[in-house]
């Protein structure tokens, strides 16, 4: 897989924090354009060089080794117009940015192994969606209040004339 390259663009989301507060500018945002990131569904995370990781004002969070450092700092990654939120990896100084399975499920692409290019997912019809996944338990929870919620409010107004009102305030008593 290593013949798929694609455009980049990483933004330091610590930054983007600042400007949502008011004291940082959106231009002001610490900003990575890469032409050719490696798309790379061995890897499970986002990959960066040193370069990169310093142009965006990354630290190191943990101990470095020969290979790889653990940076741990959030960033904004967008590809082909969809963006993630991902945690970063930082790898030796002569690797590219690197993006691997998560981030690619993240934004909803797909490798198509055929024309050896990155494609919406074929199971959403090419469009950017997210998977839920809701478990049974989730679901009759769910259910359960919104049962629990109707009858209330039925009580309530069977006994006090207004719908979900008791004498408490609460829809739930």
């Amino acid at each position: 897989m290593e013949g798929i390259f694609v455009p980049a663009v990483l933004e330091n989301q610590a930054d983007w924090a600042l400007v949502r507060r008011g004291v940082l500018l959106a231009d002001q945002v610490r900003r990575v354009e890469v032409a050719y990131a490696r798309i790379d569904p061995d890897e499970p995370g986002l990959l960066l060089s040193p370069g990169v990781i310093a142009a965006l004002g990354l630290e190191p969070l943990g101990p470095q080794t020969a290979h790889t450092v653990n940076v741990g700092r959030v960033v904004v990654l967008t590809v082909k117009g969809r963006d993630c939120v991902m945690d970063v990896g930082g790898v030796a100084a002569f690797s590219q940015v690197t993006i691997g399975r998560i981030p690619l499920l993240a934004m909803d692409w797909h490798i198509d192994r055929r024309r050896q290019k990155l494609v919406g997912n074929p199971d959403h019809g090419g469009e950017w969606m997210m998977d839920i996944l809701v478990t049974r338990s989730l679901a009759r929870l769910a259910t359960i209040k919104l049962r629990r919620a109707r009858s209330v409010s039925a009580w309530s107004s069977a006994h006090h004339g207004a719908p979900g009102a008791h004498a408490s305030g609460s829809p739930f008593l």
